[in-house]
């Protein structure tokens, strides 16, 4: 025989337990919005969540991405991993510079002396060019009194004019990389000037 007392208790928790389930609430492609005890199986990749009895969002899955969305969401995350390590080179150097200079004076002190080390080393180059062509324009003059002379130049004095005429090319290809060298520290060293006066405040050297 059923006893009444439990069957009214039965009665008045019965719904309040089935109300305390777990309601979950998804979208199908047409973006129409559906509620229910389970996600359908086809919808489960559109994304879905799970509604607690208060009402409030218990979990949450985001929509799978397509291969599409997962390829320019790689190429994103690259760029921002190369802004962040750009920023932080920059900031690397931003220090090294302050470090290194006490102010601008001291900024321009070291550029004009590292173009005066490469003006030494172009004198150097410049001394040894003469030199060499010198020595071409002696031994050019030698084959030239031969054939003057009826004979046949040798070989061997052939050989060396032409190894006088690479030596001075290529001693001059120095002197211009040497020039560009300079034009290159110059420059670098405006841009750290620049720099050096945004990070410091300093523009009175």
């Amino acid at each position: 025989m059923s006893n009444p007392r439990l069957l009214f208790f039965l009665m008045i928790l019965l719904p309040g337990l089935v109300c305390a389930q777990d309601v979950y609430r998804w979208v199908d492609e047409n973006g129409e919005v559906h509620h229910g005890n389970m996600v359908p199986p086809e919808y489960r990749n559109y994304g879905w969540e799970r509604i607690g009895p208060n009402g409030n969002v218990i979990e949450r899955i985001e929509r799978a991405l397509t291969p599409q969305e997962r390829e320019a969401l790689r190429r994103e995350q690259r760029r921002q991993a190369e802004l962040e390590a750009e920023a932080q080179r920059r900031e690397t150097r931003d220090r090294m510079l302050l470090n290194a200079y006490r102010s601008e004076q001291d900024l321009l002190d070291e550029m004009e002396r590292q173009v005066a080390n490469l003006d030494n080393q172009r004198a150097t180059i410049q001394a040894s060019l003469d030199l060499a062509s010198e020595r071409f324009e002696s031994l050019v003059r030698r084959a030239a009194q031969i054939v003057r002379d009826g004979g046949s130049v040798p070989a061997e004095l052939t050989q060396n004019i032409e190894e006088a005429r690479g030596e001075i090319a290529s001693l001059r290809g120095n002197l211009a990389g040497m020039a560009q060298q300079e034009l290159e520290i110059r420059e670098r060293f405006m841009t750290e000037l620049e720099r050096y006066r945004q990070l410091s405040g300093d523009s009175t050297g």
